[in-house]
């Protein structure tokens, strides 16, 4: 391969250039979704301990788990 080629799909060509930010958007998903994680887990715990219980385990559904499954 060329120089500044990562590798080829087919007749498409992907360079450094082009895979940093794919890359990129990869982990501020990935912490995106981490910190939305703890967010609403504290924000459960706050409202556990304002009704006074205690939560004593937790799952959070998959999307595949919802109202309608």
């Amino acid at each position: 391969m060329p120089d500044g080629e990562l590798f080829q799909v087919g007749h498409l060509k992907v360079s450094l250039l082009q895979a940093v930010p794919f890359a990129g958007i990869g982990v501020l998903l990935l912490v995106v979704l981490k910190l939305s994680h703890m967010y609403w887990g504290q924000k459960l715990l706050l409202w556990a301990e304002g009704q006074q219980l205690e939560i004593v385990s937790f799952r959070g559904a998959r999307f595949y788990e919802g109202p309608s499954a």
